[in-house]
Formats: structure tokens, sequence, C-alpha cells
């Protein structure tokens, strides 16, 4: 897993992300979703929208339990099937 600190999405917009090291091959992400509802589809497919556009392939996606936050991980090196 990814030993830098998460880069979170607040809104939109996202805190504390950095450059994936070269070396790390999974990146996590912590994504906030807006209070809502009928945003949250919207703004969940701008977050996966930009994951694929970088050519990063999504591994996985949990909920936080108690709380609108989603943790998803990318693999920042595999290849985008299909």
């Amino acid at each position: 897993m990814c030993s830098e600190p998460l880069a979170e999405k607040w809104e939109g917009s996202t805190q504390g992300a950095s450059p994936p090291d070269p070396e790390e091959r999974y990146r996590d992400e912590r994504v906030r979703l807006p209070a809502e509802e009928g945003a949250r589809l919207v703004f969940l497919r701008g977050v996966i929208d930009e994951g694929t556009s970088r050519g990063w392939k999504m591994v996985s996606v949990a909920k936080q339990q108690g709380a609108d936050v989603l943790l998803v991980t990318w693999d920042t090196q595999g290849p985008i099937l299909g």
C-alpha cells in the first residue's frame, strides 16, 4: 500500500494530494461525498474519470462506517482492460 499520506477530496477539491511515487503501485484516496444526495453520483463519476484519465485502474472502494467518506484504492501501474 501507499506509504504517503492519503489524498483527500473534500466537496470536489483535493487536499494533501501529491503526485504518486513511481515506485508505489497502489494509491489510496479518501473521498468525502457531498451532502446533497443528487450530487454524490456526479461527484463520484468525476473521481473515477480523473483516476482513469491518469491510466489508473480502480482496485477497490470501501465506505468508512458512520461517515460519508469512501476509500478508493487505485492500481497506478496496471493496464486498463475493456
